[in-house]
């Protein structure tokens, strides 16, 4: 491949100086074919619109408040007091660690 003057290519000629081929002489992996299935079962869910949200009174029911905000905090905090009560020597941020690490029932066992 050259260009229309003659001279090789800058970019091309340099990419190759540069490209590592090592990977042609590692055997290629062959590994199992995923595959896709379907459920024959139908499966659907209604959403209904913000004016039926609006209508049947939902929203305090879907969306929370500032004030659940607000007490969830202070049930974190009294969750984790708790747990430092009962496992002497950890501190605050420790405890909170454990307690909402994605391992926690398995700790506690």
């Amino acid at each position: 491949m050259s260009s229309p003057n003659g001279e090789r290519p800058i970019i091309l000629y340099d990419l190759i100086k540069v490209a590592d081929f090592g990977f042609l002489s590692y055997p290629l992996k062959m590994g199992r074919y995923k595959k896709v299935s379907f459920n024959d079962i139908i499966e659907y869910n209604d959403i209904i619109s913000r004016s039926e949200i609006e209508e049947l009174k939902l929203k305090e029911n879907i969306w929370w408040e500032y004030n659940d905000y607000q007490r969830f905090q202070v049930e974190a905090s009294m969750d984790i007091l708790k747990f430092i009560a009962d496992f002497p020597g950890l501190n605050y941020y420790q405890a909170s660690r454990l307690i909402w690490s994605p391992n926690f029932i398995e700790l506690i066992k």
